[in-house]
């Protein structure tokens, strides 16, 4: 697990949890449809990587490079959260 978290940059792992609980909400929603929580987690992230590169502004040389840091961040933050909600929930089930 540590290899997975190596690429996530340090200042983007806050997102990972914001996105986890956000995921969960969505699940408890009745009217949202399961099959979209990822997507939507996905396009949440990459806005919250967006707005957390955009605070540290002066670290990058151009736009592009903080729109594919963002984006990059995003979808590997994505990815985590998804990564985690299945991993506890296998752990939580009862061996059959």
């Amino acid at each position: 697990m540590d290899e997975l978290f190596s690429f996530v940059k340090a200042d983007y792992t806050i997102i990972i949890a914001v996105l986890y609980f956000i995921g969960i909400g969505l699940r408890k929603l009745k009217v949202f449809p399961n099959n979209y929580i990822p997507l939507s987690i996905t396009l949440v992230g990459i806005g919250l990587a967006a707005l957390s590169s955009l605070s540290r502004l002066s670290g990058y040389s151009n736009l592009a490079s903080l729109a594919f840091d963002s984006i990059a961040q995003g979808i590997l933050c994505a990815g985590m959260s998804v990564y985690v909600n299945e991993f506890i929930k296998h752990t939580r089930k009862k061996s059959q």
